[in-house]
């Protein structure tokens, strides 16, 4: 008989949760740990924190930046293009 990962108490069925405390099976646990991790490394923190533990940092913040920019649609393009020409427009009228 298997035992809980939280409180060793006997637990039968291993595809749910213990009947004593609630918590999940350790496999269960496993998998929803990593599937956080790989939503954290593809978030903008996730990627922050990859340039920020590399030795080389800026070859990081590089390869980083061309694959942000590889992602993008010519949608994305033109409103990237339209906000810089609106800001551009502003600030030269201020000027």
């Amino acid at each position: 008989m298997n035992t809980c990962s939280q409180c060793d108490q006997p637990q039968e069925d291993l595809n749910s949760r213990c009947q004593h405390c609630g918590s999940l099976n350790q496999k269960i646990d496993d998998i929803l740990a990593k599937e956080a991790a790989e939503v954290e490394k593809k978030s903008f923190k996730g990627k922050f924190k990859t340039i920020l533990n590399a030795d080389n940092k800026t070859k990081a913040l590089f390869i980083q930046l061309h694959t942000a920019k590889q992602s993008l649609t010519k949608q994305a393009w033109f409103t990237l293009f339209v906000i810089f020409m609106f800001i551009f427009a502003m600030t030269y009228a201020v000027i």
